[in-house]
């Protein structure tokens, strides 16, 4: 690994992975000061009754729960994000606990900043600097890195577009991975998300000068999808220990990218996300290899140094670490049950275009790393 001349790395989230990892959560509230929490859960992980484990933990502790606000599984607004931020305010609540996915990890995220600025208004600017109450996740889905980066995004129903908002104080201070709460996830949730953070770790990779954390954060998760996706599939064979692998992937790739925040696929999945309502994950794995291909030769040093991620067997002086890339990418999708294009998703051509124009809206979209043509580009092969 060649280190570059200067680079930062900032993660400031607690991670407890593992069994029963659930039960220590109120210990951990009180050694970061916090005693009732606010818990916002998504209304199909609601109906899971996952919410009584959350419960279950918290007997017997001086730490309690004061509230719990069940959200529907839609995207995250500003009118919800006042609802929950007034009903924090009303219950005396000192923390956030988002229980769920990314729309729950959102929605809490959203209501710290309206908590955070006493006006209840948005900042002004997208990446602002205040005092936010403390968030702790618990993710109940692979969700692809959603609790440990420092970014949100939200529908402003006032000015009718989506609005996104960096800050630091965004990022989980605590994360609680226990496979108890995956188990339940259907198995195009499960590739989806996996597929999510595969790319998430591919284009974290794919970096002029790539910070050396971020490489092994991106090479573990790569290891961990490329090792346990199938066997997470396999529902008859399906075991805990394949589904808390594919859960801490998606929490390292999003370690990972949150220091990139820019790549080719990321804002074109968001866009597909944005202009039809295509799951990012589904999005991500259609364009995945198709995205690879293209940036392959300009970042073929850094794929190398991460090919041994994708396969298990030793490379030689000889061999092409984007071949070996390629081929386990090929490999993957054989055995996703997701379609391999974007019409066999459903996806009309005439979409493509606002699809590219959307793309440029969102958060992941870098001029200086590539441009509305590649994007379009992108679009074309893997429709």
């Amino acid at each position: 690994m060649q280190l570059p001349n200067f680079y930062e790395h900032y993660c400031p989230a607690k991670i407890i992975a593992g069994q029963r990892s659930l039960s220590n959560l109120p210990f951990e509230m009180g050694r970061f000061g916090t005693k009732r929490a606010l818990v916002v859960i998504e209304e199909d992980i609601y109906k899971t009754g996952f919410i009584n484990l959350l419960e279950q933990a918290f007997t017997d502790s001086e730490l309690n729960i004061g509230q719990v606000f069940s959200r529907k599984n839609t995207r995250v607004t500003l009118g919800g994000a006042r609802e929950i931020a007034d009903l924090f305010r009303r219950s005396d609540c000192d923390c956030l606990i988002a229980l769920g996915g990314g729309e729950a990890m959102d929605a809490v995220k959203s209501a710290a900043i309206l908590i955070g600025a006493n006006s209840g208004e948005l900042p002004s600017e997208e990446r602002f600097s205040m005092t936010l109450p403390k968030i702790f996740a618990v993710p109940a889905a692979y969700a692809p890195g959603y609790p440990v980066t420092n970014l949100v995004e939200l529908f402003d129903e006032g000015k009718k577009k989506s609005r996104y908002f960096f800050s630091d104080d965004l990022i989980a201070r605590l994360v609680v991975l226990d496979p108890r709460l995956t188990l339940k996830t259907s198995a195009s949730n499960r590739v989806a998300y996996a597929m999510d953070a595969l790319a998430r770790s591919v284009e974290a990779i794919m970096e002029p000068e790539v910070n050396p954390i971020v490489l092994i954060y991106a090479r573990a998760a790569i290891g961990l999808v490329v090792k346990n996706l199938e066997s997470a599939l396999e529902e008859g064979k399906r075991e805990r220990q394949a589904d808390q692998a594919l859960a801490n992937a998606s929490l390292y790739a999003g370690i990972a990218f949150s220091h990139a925040s820019r790549g080719l696929i990321a804002a074109t999945a968001q866009g597909l996300n944005c202009i039809t309502g295509m799951q990012t994950g589904i999005a991500s794995s259609i364009l995945l290899p198709h995205g690879f291909e293209m940036f392959s030769e300009k970042y073929g040093s850094q794929i190398g140094e991460a090919a041994g991620a994708f396969t298990s067997k030793r490379l030689s002086a000889t061999e092409s670490g984007v071949a070996a890339v390629r081929a386990s990418l090929e490999a993957l999708q054989g055995v996703s049950p997701l379609p391999k294009r974007l019409h066999e998703a459903g996806i009309i051509e005439s979409e493509l275009e606002r699809v590219a124009e959307a793309v440029r809206e969102t958060p992941f979209y870098c001029e200086s790393f590539f441009n509305s043509q590649d994007v379009a580009v992108l679009l074309e092969k893997a429709f």
